[in-house]
């Protein structure tokens, strides 16, 4: 029988963080980089979960919290860099994953999960149960 186990991540993880990171966004990661930003995320308060299935990372996503002054003081939930790996795509494994950090989110006085996607992620995120809200807007700075 498979086993499904979702936990936060670890730096010994990064093998298989980078392996999914290429996946989804390609380019070549260089894992020494990828421990350094990985260490600052984590030192801002963000929070990799990675979902395993028969022991094998095969999704992966970071959480954020962002602290408000309105809402009483509660946080917003962000959801960023969501992946799964190619061979496990379709088999539910990424919603069980968004699921579950929705879930997590409340326990850490979130008033509301966001993230963003492209049109073609829409669909997905909706059987997440997440729905679309107003407009992403953006400035690149490089």
């Amino acid at each position: 029988m498979e086993r499904v186990h979702i936990r936060r991540s670890l730096v010994t993880d990064i093998d298989s963080i980078i392996e999914l990171l290429d996946q989804s966004w390609g380019g070549n990661f260089d894992i020494n980089t990828v421990i350094r930003y990985y260490h600052n995320c984590i030192n801002q308060g963000s929070i990799f979960f990675v979902l395993l299935k028969d022991d094998k990372i095969v999704s992966m996503l970071m959480f954020s919290r962002i602290f408000k002054i309105i809402k009483g003081g509660t946080t917003i939930g962000l959801i960023e860099e969501v992946c799964t790996h190619n061979e496990f795509r379709g088999q539910g494994l990424g919603k069980k994953l968004v699921e579950y950090v929705v879930e997590f989110s409340k326990s850490t006085d979130c008033y509301k999960v966001i993230l963003t996607c492209s049109d073609e992620l829409i669909s997905f995120y909706e059987g997440c149960g997440l729905y679309p809200s107003g407009n992403t807007m953006r400035v690149d700075l490089n």
